[in-house]
């Protein structure tokens, strides 16, 4: 994603925008962009592709045992599903970041194009 291109856009629609609360938007838009470039530059280090890779290895063997050992007790159960979603959300913090961006750019584009 061209994230320079989308922060100029959105640099553009706040000087067209006309209302306050538009370009509050704007800010907001601007700040999770920012956030984005700095997740997906930190995502990019191979110790955090590590833990992400980690990460997925957990879910793999966390979903090995919700299927095939059925002697856990339902707070087993529990747990587990607890640790899947903390490793689920560890990942989604580094690569949920260009989904939003993407977002927030078909949102831009929709408004240059009024």
């Amino acid at each position: 994603m061209d994230y320079e291109n989308l922060l100029k856009k959105i640099q553009r629609l706040r000087k067209e925008y006309t209302f306050d609360s538009d370009k509050q938007t704007t800010f907001l838009w601007e700040k999770t962009i920012r956030e984005a470039i700095a997740k997906e530059q930190i995502a990019n280090t191979d110790a955090i592709k590590m833990l992400v890779k980690e990460c997925q290895k957990k879910i793999n063997d966390i979903d090995f045992l919700l299927l095939n050992d059925r002697q856990q007790t339902e707070q087993d159960r529990k747990l587990l599903f607890q640790k899947k979603d903390d490793y689920n959300w560890l990942i989604s913090f580094f690569t949920g970041a260009s989904n939003r961006a993407k977002s927030i750019e078909a949102r831009v584009n929709q408004d240059l194009e009024k």
